[in-house]
């Protein structure tokens, strides 16, 4: 047989299969509906005495997210002898309630990315037999699956073809099908049946003897039905169906599954409801298939269902009570992990595992995130010590040049801690259980000769409702199928237990889990990086201005509202940047509201009755040398303890040098001495090169504030030389495909200009630093660029104001050196990692764009430069050079990305010695955290003090469900290490984990000395 009759014969059985999909429609009429369009939220019994309006289909009903309520009303025909089901296609989506006004299941119209995303089916309760009267109410919102994704230009579902490039237009939702159906079972069944087993003919090889069997069994049962032999047909079928799969068959773990994104195409109050549609429809399911297990993961979902619909929190209550619902975390949202702090993570862990546990009485062992874009190193450690050893995530099959190694592997991170990690080998989080999808998992799962099992996730999510019937009922038809992998429906729990039996044997990945995709995300949104970064510290200075000064007055639940409010924001679509103009705006509100609290929680503290002193707390554990920034600019000079302090009226402020010990406070005061006078002038072009330098280093800087030559004085090192460091260069940014979330590499091919100055430079040589004022232009935009030295330190720092008004451009900074090193390292979240500064290989040549936190620094081993910043993330270093992505200006989703004003700081670092035995950590550490300068003469004395090098303290809070106190820290510099702790007194001391649980008793004493291996994490509980 050629392959045109082979192809022939294949398509007469798909036209067979769509006859047999229409024929089980046997009879119809149309329903009664009328709407109301309404705002927000509302529940039925806010809604049934409003003024509905008659509508019916394809009449149009809402546009662009708008919210309308329908009553769908009808009456079973008296001569229907099959179930009765209501076939809807809202052309949105659409939640159904019953008349006392509970939620009872959810339906959705199509997807660009995916003809099979749609519900349209709800079968009516058993209770309604023939001529029962009935009525529903939903709450429809005029949305496509995935937001208002359609071609510019359209304005009817059916233009609705193909993913976006650009803004989208008004969508318009009309009613497409609204009709009361009686539909045949066994003909519905006859249909799944010959799906599958036509998806798994046209999937198996040529010469497999199974492809003959059915390609020669499914072409009779054609012939049969042709024929009105149904009974015929079906044996056939049967018989197909019969043969089992082989004994050595792989086994897939399938869990159903919704993914849903808190925000992205949508607000977050959308997502609510997307929780609604889905979670009520999952219950349905799991009451009518006893056999069906679902997994739904973020505990802020779950709240939202407590908070906004109680019957569908109380359903799941006691479906995961029944182990037929499964708390899939264990993060309070699915958060981003190249972004998100160290502490932000743990607390995304702790109060995600709490909720789990308060709610459900179920303690989650693995971390569920199939959809981030990129895991730090940290976190195998956070996992182990919240009692999480298992890791799913499908995300890295998404790498755009390598595939990723293993599916089936312990991952180890920076500190050498493992977890058993898991990457589903369908690569995919919207599986639909199909023989041809799950037998590609099975070709290209690595570790198959290991482990004869592997995971399935599958349903639709973002409002697609999870696994409709037909996802459920191929499942059951695949339990056991000749050469098709067997399924079974199960949980991730059981799944990595039954994983673990074959741990000894997999493979260890010891590396961060980097996504080559979608590195745009480390810079879009900069507004939103930066109130992120702000805010972590914010929140962490709070808990210790309570923990350590007035425990008995701590506002934990506060605290924990507020932690969980900012926790949200992390989540993969926001805190990126790649989410619609709405959720940025929503999130920049909520960063403020939450920082009016914080404010509300600090005022206390301050006695503005008494503006000529400050209480300057240095809340870091090591001394700090860096300059205390005090509001308003004094005319006189500060003092301390009767001392007279360097002081500088720079701007709006008064810069003090003083140097601090760690977890101090000092007053300082308003003295009687006039503030020496800075010399000041104007600079002309023939006043460049200009020398900057101290008794410590030496630069020169060009007319464009370019640092052409840099050296340390004390070991004569010249570091930079014959470059242009500090370059500000504007780049064509038109990525391939996503336009938010990626950065091409091809991006240095289209460099536009350098920024060049475009005003007058102001020079100022003051007691306490050199500074440097300078306007320049670049492309359609100005920046305001503050250039200081301060007398007593090597670090050149970097004040920036940006008026940012570009489309389509990547800003970004270079800093060529003269050091070489094969390798960079980069602070991330409780530690440090080294990438190659090489592009040996593909997957070095991909790393073109890299997550770090506070600082990218070079070492050749003895002398090394430090790139350090305050809110951005984007890093490169290759070859000599250091750069760093400083803003984007994508045109998807967001149009309106970016444009406006824009502050950040960065500082150039240069140090002796490597990286490791520098004080780069601390530098870093101490420009991200500036000291507390409260009015007023308080006394800020710390319970305790933390020594040793490399030692970094993290968390000063009150115990989660004590008064105790929480001191949480980590050795930040990649090596073992010796933590001194000296309390005021005697206390009793306990080791715990990240869940505040004991782990080993210290006993009693006022002095301890803890050793820490490299990037070891370690929370002590103090009680006294």
């Amino acid at each position: 047989m050629n392959n045109k009759w082979k192809q022939h014969r294949i398509e007469r059985m798909e036209k067979w299969l769509t006859q047999v999909d229409s024929d089980r429609y046997v009879e119809h009429t149309p329903l009664k509906l009328s709407c109301v369009t309404t705002e927000s939220f509302r529940k039925v019994e806010q809604v049934s005495n409003m003024d509905f309006r008659p509508i019916s289909e394809g009449e149009a009903w809402g546009r662009d997210n708008q919210i309308v309520w329908f009553k769908i009303e009808g009456t079973v025909p008296a001569d229907w002898t099959h179930p009765a089901s209501l076939l809807m296609n809202m052309d949105g989506e659409i939640l159904l309630h019953d008349e006392s006004g509970s939620p009872i299941y959810a339906l959705s119209s199509g997807s660009i990315f995916d003809k099979n995303f749609v519900k349209d089916l709800f079968l009516l309760p058993s209770s309604m037999v023939a001529d029962t009267d009935f009525t529903y109410y939903g709450e429809a919102v005029a949305t496509a699956l995935f937001g208002l994704l359609a071609p510019t230009g359209a304005d009817s579902p059916s233009a609705r073809k193909s993913p976006p490039t650009g803004p989208q237009p008004i969508l318009v939702s009309h009613v497409l099908e609204a009709q009361l159906v009686s539909i045949d079972p066994a003909l519905t069944q006859l249909f799944r049946q010959g799906f599958i087993l036509l998806d798994q003919l046209k999937d198996l090889p040529e010469k497999h003897m199974r492809k003959s069997k059915l390609d020669y069994h499914l072409f009779q049962a054609v012939d049969c039905y042709e024929i009105g032999d149904l009974s015929g047909a079906q044996k056939i079928i049967q018989g197909c169906l019969a043969d089992p799969a082989y004994t050595t068959e792989l086994t897939y773990t399938a869990i159903g599954h919704a993914h849903i994104d808190t925000a992205w195409l949508w607000r977050l109050e959308e997502s609510t409801r997307k929780c609604a549609r889905t979670f009520s429809s999952q219950l349905e399911h799991i009451r009518r298939y006893p056999d069906y297990v679902f997994g739904a993961s973020s505990p802020h979902h779950y709240a939202w269902m407590e908070e906004y619909y109680p019957t569908i929190f109380e359903g799941i209550r006691e479906q995961v009570a029944a182990e037929r619902w499964e708390c899939l975390g264990a993060m309070w949202v699915e958060a981003d992990c190249n972004l998100s702090g160290g502490e932000a993570l743990a607390r995304q862990l702790i109060y995600g595992k709490r909720y789990f546990r308060e709610k459900f009485g179920v303690d989650v062992n693995h971390l569920w995130l199939p959809d981030v874009f990129g895991y730090t190193a940290a976190l195998p450690q956070l996992l182990q010590q919240v009692g999480a050893p298992y890791f799913m995530t499908s995300k890295i099959s998404w790498n755009y040049y390598n595939t990723f190694p293993f599916a089936s592997f312990h991952w180890e991170g920076i500190d050498g801690t493992r977890v058993l990690t898991h990457l589903p080998p369908t690569n995919a989080y919207n599986e639909e259980l199909i023989p041809s999808r799950l037998a590609g998992g099975r070709d290209t799962y690595p570790e198959k000769g290991i482990v004869p099992k592997a995971l399935a996730v599958y349903g639709i999510g973002d409002g697609g409702g999870g696994p409709n019937e037909v996802f459920i009922e191929s499942g059951q038809l695949l339990e056991n199928l000749e050469a098709a992998p067997k399924v079974k429906f199960g949980t991730a729990d059981g799944f990595f237990k039954e994983l673990e039996e074959y741990a000894d044997e997999l493979p260890v990945w010891s590396d961060e889990l980097y996504l080559e995709l979608h590195r745009g995300t480390l810079t879009t949104q900069a507004k939103l990086k930066k109130g992120n970064r702000k805010l972590e510290h914010r929140l962490r200075d709070t808990e210790i201005l309570y923990a350590a000064f007035k425990r008995d007055q701590y506002p934990q639940d506060e605290i924990e509202t507020l932690w969980k409010k900012f926790l949200v924001h992390q989540f993969h679509d926001i805190l990126p940047g790649s989410c619609i103009t709405e959720v940025v705006e929503d999130s920049l509100r909520e960063y403020d509201e939450v920082n009016e609290a914080l404010d509300a929680l600090w005022a206390p503290w301050s006695d503005s009755a008494n503006p000529s002193s400050w209480s300057v707390v240095n809340s870091l554990n090591f001394n700090r040398d860096d300059l205390v920034c005090l509001p308003g600019a004094s005319d006189v000079c500060i003092e301390a303890d009767g001392q007279i302090l360097p002081t500088q009226r720079v701007g709006d402020e008064t810069w003090v040098r003083y140097d601090q010990a760690g977890l101090s406070s000092a007053v300082l005061k308003t003295s009687k001495t006039a503030c020496p006078a800075s010399e000041k002038r104007s600079l002309t072009a023939t006043d460049f090169p200009l020398t900057i330098e101290n008794d410590l280093v030496l630069y020169r800087i060009n007319a464009h504030a370019e640092v052409i030559f840099g050296q340390d004085k004390a070991t004569g090192r010249i570091f930079i030389e014959d470059q242009k460091a500090n370059e500000l260069v504007l780049y064509a940014d038109k990525p391939s495909h996503w336009e938010a979330w990626d950065i091409d590499p091809f991006y240095p091919n289209c460099q536009l200009e350098s920024a060049i100055s475009a005003g007058t430079m102001d020079y100022e040589i003051g007691r306490v630093a050199q500074v440097l004022t300078v306007q320049m232009s670049i492309g359609k935009s100005t920046i305001f660029q503050q250039i200081s030295l301060p007398n007593h330190r090597a670090t050149l720092e970097f004040d920036h104001r940006v008026e940012w008004n570009e489309k389509r451009r990547l800003l970004r900074l270079n800093v060529p050196t003269t050091l070489r090193a094969s390798s960079a390292s980069y602070h991330i979240q409780f530690g440090m990692i080294q990438r190659k500064t090489s592009d040996n290989t593909s997957q070095e040549q991909a790393q073109f764009e890299v997550a770090a936190h506070e600082f990218a620094d070079l070492s050749e081993g003895n002398f090394g430069m430090a790139l350090i910043n305050d809110c951005k993330y984007g890093y490169k270093v290759k070859g000599k050079t250091l750069s760093m992505s400083l803003l984007r200006a994508s045109n998807y989703p967001d149009k309106t990305a970016d444009i406006g004003e824009h502050t950040f700081r960065y500082a150039l670092h240069p140090h002796a010695h490597s990286v490791s035995n520098s004080l780069v950590v601390e530098t870093a550490a101490a420009f991200n955290q500036p000291r507390w300068t409260l009015s007023g003469d308080t006394e800020f004395k710390f319970p305790f003090q933390l020594d040793g090098e490399g030692i970094r303290l993290e968390v000063v809070k009150k115990a989660e469900d004590t008064g105790d106190l929480i001191v949480r820290f980590y050795e930040a510099k990649g090596r073992r290490s010796e933590a001194i702790l000296t309390l005021d007194t005697e206390w009793d001391v306990e080791e715990v984990n990240l869940l505040e649980e004991p782990q080993k008793n210290l006993g009693r004493a006022k002095t301890l000395t803890m050793e820490l291996g490299p990037f070891e994490i370690k929370t002590l509980r103090l009680q006294r």
